[in-house]
């Protein structure tokens, strides 16, 4: 058994060579951009007023300006003012030549063609051209994970289309004698399996949809078979499963048999120490724990992670510190535990949990805390990390 550092190192250690390829930027939510993307344009691109009002000169004495035209946005700025003019100006709308500064509707009174204003000091309420962005800057690093804002950046920049990293296709393989599709008949002494579909929405919420979804009775002719058809198939494969030591825990002999190296069978981590990690000519293979609440917690702490790698983006979980409300206790202290936990009003609450086959202690967790190997004890009020899920 090796600790959890040692198996996120080891995850790391593999080389990984994200496949690119190019896609419209309407496509591009939850990619991972294989490219810098530098503007070719200043933004914006030229001096535009910020409010609706009249663009005059601030030095100009004069106290009845002549309204000489109006600019709405998508006019051309016209001709250069002059003094003792004003154009009537809308937002977004280019300023003329002539003016710095754009007084706002709220102090101005026009009438009979000519307007006055009660208040000329304040801001310009001019954005400058190129005061956001200048041409050729860097606005999006090759590795980022693309979200509405960079997608709008990279729109506002001209782009609509992007380089990214292919999606890796993942198999998912949840082995079991007694599990039984929801919507069926569920007879005594089996269970729904809820594997799959948790696991096939931690991979959607990537934006990955999986390649394969499959039901395997625990003999070791179909697992060998399904696993073998996954590798085929696809670059990654999860298996749900028959990775612990029962009689029935066929999958890391089958790996083995199939020429899978593991990297490691048991992680010093509560919940999912019999975790499993494999690599076969550039193929990949994560056993994971049947019980659901390792599955989960496995597949946010080490998969996601190397996943996202495949696609060329460094996942870096969000943290928050948060008080404990109430203490916490543990007996043993031989494994890193991950416990579910809610955070209200700045205070971590401990959510009733029985355990690694608790999957109701999920639903309305924000996030997980971290008990380190030797640790008993926290404390009311002490800060924690919470690892956001």
């Amino acid at each position: 058994m090796i600790q959890l550092n040692e198996a996120l190192n080891r995850l790391q250690a593999e080389v990984l060579y994200p496949e690119g390829e190019e896609i419209l930027l309407e496509k591009g939510l939850g990619r991972v951009l294989l490219e810098d993307i530098d503007s070719s344009i200043e933004m914006p691109p030229f001096d535009k007023a910020a409010m609706d009002g009249y663009a005059i000169n601030s030095d100009d004495p004069e106290e009845n300006f002549r309204v000489r035209n109006v600019i709405a946005a998508g006019d051309p700025p016209g001709t250069r003012l002059s003094m003792g003019e004003a154009s009537r100006i809308m937002t977004g709308a280019p300023v003329p030549n002539g003016a710095d500064q754009v007084v706002i509707r709220e102090v101005s009174y026009e009438k009979d063609g000519r307007v006055t204003f009660t208040d000329r000091s304040g801001i310009s309420n001019i954005c400058l051209r190129g005061e956001d962005v200048r041409e050729g800057q860097r606005i999006l690093d090759r590795g980022t994970l693309m979200g509405p804002a960079e997608i709008g950046s990279a729109a506002a920049v001209g782009r609509n289309r992007i380089q990214v990293g292919r999606i890796p296709r993942v198999s998912v393989l949840v082995t079991g004698s007694e599990i039984v599709a929801p919507g069926e008949p569920l007879s005594p002494g089996r269970i729904y399996d809820s594997n799959s579909a948790s696991i096939g929405a931690q991979l959607r919420r990537m934006g990955i949809d999986p390649f394969r979804v499959s039901r395997i009775k625990d003999t070791p002719q179909k697992i060998r078979a399904g696993i073998e058809q996954a590798l085929s198939d696809g670059d990654v494969v999860v298996i749900s499963g028959g990775v612990s030591m029962g009689d029935f825990d066929y999958v890391p002999g089958i790996l083995e048999e199939l020429g899978v190296t593991l990297h490691f069978s048991k992680v010093a981590v509560k919940p999912g120490k019999p975790s499993v990690f494999g690599s076969r000519n550039g193929k990949y293979v994560f056993g994971l724990p049947g019980n659901p609440v390792s599955t989960y917690v496995i597949f946010e702490i080490m998969i996601k992670a190397f996943l996202y790698r495949m696609m060329g983006h460094v996942y870096e979980p969000r943290m928050i510190r948060a008080r404990m409300a109430r203490p916490f206790n543990r007996k043993k202290t031989n494994r890193t535990a991950h416990i579910p936990v809610r955070v209200r009003d700045g205070k971590v609450f401990l959510p009733e949990y029985h355990g690694s086959a608790h999957l109701f202690a999920l639903p309305g967790s924000d996030g997980l805390l971290t008990v380190p190997v030797g640790t008993a004890r926290i404390p009311a009020e002490v800060e924690v990390d919470v690892r956001l899920i």
